[in-house]
């Protein structure tokens, strides 16, 4: 399938996070503390760049909407499990606090530029988990 071969000499690299990764490769030489810092600094900026950049985000569970609904009654978008677990104690919306119920929320229909930003964030942030990972099994 790739290219890479088990028999090169001690120049084998972990894959690089993402495309706007400063992280470019992290050979066996480089010193694992390092290599480790680098990795969690990478991952604290990428949820920074997600807390801060996304606007699909949702107020309740406070990650990136799934299935996002709105209510007719106050406009307030929140992903559908969460209005609907919110709507099941209270008829109240959890931002407003407008009387409303789940026969007023409506689905939401994202772009597909912002539902590919989304799952790039997203795509990038498993990413370097993954990577940081890989490297804490392989060096504790």
């Amino acid at each position: 399938k790739g290219t890479h071969s088990s028999s090169s000499s001690s120049s084998s690299c972990v894959p690089r996070t993402c495309k706007n990764s400063e992280i470019e490769k992290v050979t066996e030489e480089e010193s694992t503390a390092t290599t480790m810092e680098a990795l969690k600094a990478r991952i604290r900026e990428l949820e920074k760049q997600i807390l801060r950049g996304d606007r699909y985000k949702c107020l309740i569970c406070m990650d990136s909407y799934t299935m996002p609904l709105t209510s007719i009654q106050c406009w307030h978008v929140h992903c559908e499990e969460c209005w609907l677990r919110t709507l099941g104690n209270k008829k109240l919306c959890p931002q407003c606090n407008t009387i409303t119920s789940p026969g007023d929320l409506r689905r939401v229909y994202f772009s597909s530029k912002a539902s590919e930003s989304i799952q790039r964030q997203r795509g990038c942030l498993s990413e370097a988990a993954g990577a940081l990972k890989e490297a804490e099994a392989r060096w504790t």
